[in-house]
């Protein structure tokens, strides 16, 4: 039995109150399988399919899947998110709202996200909001939130992690993937490479702060992680095998944050640098960086260095009283302590993190 088929049929041990959330009922990885998304969603009952996508990755895999659609004798309407100015789209609450009002005018009874990480995330909260189950076709391995119940959307300058419905199920072509942008890819491989600080993020939260902790989610990804380790290089040359250990390993992540209920066992100090740095740019209205997983990859860096230091301090020389002291002791401390030691933050995202 492969770890999929463990996640399938319910045997691997969830996180109480998960069991409702787990909606993941099939994975399909391999070659022509955008053609199988369309009987997938006859034999599954469904009769009117909403199609989302970019201007990109409708040339990529969009078309096709609408054509496998059409010819299981199903409605089609496709939604092509907007370019964000110059840029490719970007995952905030004017688009998701947008996305699902147009979503609950249509009559449609299932969404399908044809693209990578803002696709996802766009078509994931809004067929949310509406109350509509979604499938998932990725165009990159670029990350591993194709399988989560989550999604990082900015709202109000903020880069929020919201609670989401779980895709039902995932298409995933090799030869769609195999000629996605090197980049996209190896930002999935950066996206993945924080698995050991996030694990320890967890478990030290769990010891300290008392947040909720579950072996089975976090030793999900332990033989596959290190089987990515020596396939890296594969990664970089496009060689099919590599890269569909890639997506495996990305699908294993997010199923394991679908289990533990949070982002936790995928997720560290790491990632909200990535969040961070988003912030930065937007609030200033530039681009991002980065793909997400590259930012990932370079902040796991950080975090090795910093997880090193605190290895290296002496116990019994921490003064814990001077260090509680800094700590703000009103809202108003805190303000001015985040702006301080943030200036790059606009005023008003410094008012929505203080708020929260």
């Amino acid at each position: 039995m492969s770890q999929f088929d463990s996640l399938l049929d319910g045997s691997l041990p969830r996180k109480c109150g998960v069991e409702n959330m787990f909606r993941l009922r099939r994975i399909e990885i391999g070659e022509k399988i955008l053609n199988v998304v369309g009987s997938y969603l006859r034999d599954a009952g469904y009769r009117r399919a909403w199609l989302v996508c970019d201007a990109r990755t409708w040339v990529v895999a969009g078309n096709q899947v609408a054509d496998g659609i059409a010819a299981a004798n199903l409605s089609c309407q496709t939604f092509v998110v907007p370019d964000h100015g110059s840029s490719p789209p970007i995952a905030d609450d004017d688009t998701v709202t947008n996305a699902a009002n147009i979503l609950q005018n249509l009559g449609c009874d299932v969404v399908v996200s044809v693209g990578a990480g803002t696709i996802n995330d766009i078509a994931k909260a809004s067929s949310t909001l509406s109350g509509i189950p979604y499938v998932t076709v990725p165009t990159a391995a670029s990350m591993n939130g194709y399988t989560s119940a989550i999604a990082a959307i900015l709202s109000s300058g903020v880069k929020r992690t919201r609670s989401t419905q779980q895709t039902e199920a995932v298409f995933a072509d090799i030869d769609v993937l195999r000629n996605a942008p090197l980049k996209m890819n190896l930002s999935g491989f950066g996206d993945l490479s924080s698995k050991p600080y996030s694990n320890a993020c967890w478990y030290l939260s769990s010891r300290f702060a008392g947040a909720d902790w579950s072996a089975a989610p976090a030793q999900l990804l332990d033989g596959p992680f290190l089987r990515l380790l020596e396939v890296a290089k594969g990664i970089g040359a496009g060689d099919s095998q590599a890269i569909r250990l890639l997506i495996e390993t990305l699908l294993l992540s997010g199923c394991a944050m679908a289990l533990a209920g949070s982002s936790s066992p995928a997720s560290g100090g790491e990632h909200l640098l990535s969040h961070y740095w988003d912030m930065v740019e937007h609030g200033g209205g530039r681009d991002v960086r980065a793909l997400h997983g590259t930012q990932v990859g370079i902040a796991t860096v950080l975090s090795a260095r910093l997880y090193n230091r605190i290895l290296q301090l002496d116990p019994s020389r921490m003064d814990i009283d001077s260090a509680m002291s800094e700590h703000p002791k009103s809202v108003e401390e805190f303000r001015l302590q985040v702006a301080n030691r943030h200036p790059n933050l606009p005023t008003s995202v410094v008012a929505e993190i203080v708020r929260e």
